[in-house]
């Protein structure tokens, strides 16, 4: 049962939601765009996180899109010379992140019947995700140039489409495993008279299973949560995302330690965020 209901969520949102988003992601980065859109924000984007213009593509990508497009857009900028590996080490943490759609849509209106809660939720963690981007930049050189500056317009549409659909699926096969372990887990956790602990080990396995459970709870601690389940987003989005970090041979530890702290601060920042803009 599992699996069909992992199959059906594949098939009505997985694919739909990412797979325009992994097309645009490849066509922006191989055409040239993003080293164009990388001029435009050079100056800020040194200068807050210690990187040159062009990783600025995937940190808005990925904030649309949603996870795991913004590591797979980082990766591909590396790949193609649009920066260095320190870079994208540390542009897969925090340009990573669960897109508006499904925080406001699925997880605000959805889990907790107001649509506020889940834009709460999105500030909380856009604010998470630039503070993480800042800590990791700690030390590093600022003023970086923009590497590359190529523009072409011969779009290679068949390859990006090809790219896309790879990567779908390999996304949905991770939602698939996850998903049935999420289960088995479930029901050990529940047979053992430790329903206390099913909220925690979903929201490290699974960012949805973790945010409904989350959504149970009353007040400010359920909201408190989600924003760390949001920020850690779960081992599901990890190992996605290490489908394509580890082949370009990026540290998974270094980004799930990245990964830990941006549920932390998610969790801290939330605090003021729904006194400001829920409770009062």
């Amino acid at each position: 049962m599992a699996v069909y209901d992992a199959l059906l969520l594949c098939v009505r949102n997985v694919i739909p939601s990412l797979f325009p988003y992994m097309v645009i992601s490849a066509l922006f980065v191989s055409s040239g765009l993003a080293s164009f859109v990388g001029r435009l924000f050079a100056k800020p984007f040194s200068k807050l996180f210690a990187m040159n213009g062009n990783c600025c593509a995937a940190v808005i990508i990925g904030l649309i899109a949603g996870f795991p497009v913004g590591a797979k857009t980082a990766v591909s900028l590396y790949k193609d010379g649009y920066c260095d590996k320190d870079e994208a080490q540390r542009l897969c943490t925090f340009c990573n992140n669960t897109g508006p759609a499904f925080v406001i849509g699925a997880i605000g209106a959805g889990f907790f019947g107001r649509p506020a809660v889940g834009a709460a939720l999105y500030l909380t963690e856009v604010l998470a995700a630039f503070l993480t981007g800042f800590i990791l930049s700690i030390g590093k050189q600022r003023n970086r140039p923009v590497q590359r500056c190529v523009i072409c317009y011969r779009l290679d549409f068949p390859a990006a489409v090809k790219e896309a659909v790879s990567a779908v699926l390999l996304v949905c096969g991770f939602v698939v495993f996850f998903s049935v372990l999420m289960s088995i887990l479930t029901e050990l956790l529940l047979s053992a008279g430790l329903s206390s602990l099913l909220a925690l080990a979903s929201s490290l396995l699974e960012v949805t299973a973790g945010v409904s459970l989350a959504a149970e709870f009353t007040g400010i601690g359920g909201f408190i949560f989600a924003a760390f389940a949001i920020g850690w987003a779960g081992l599901c989005v990890h190992a996605q995302s290490a489908s394509f970090m580890l082949p370009a041979k990026l540290s998974l530890i270094k980004y799930m330690g990245g990964k830990a702290l941006q549920g932390i601060l998610c969790a801290l920042i939330s605090v003021p965020i729904y006194v400001i803009f829920l409770k009062l």
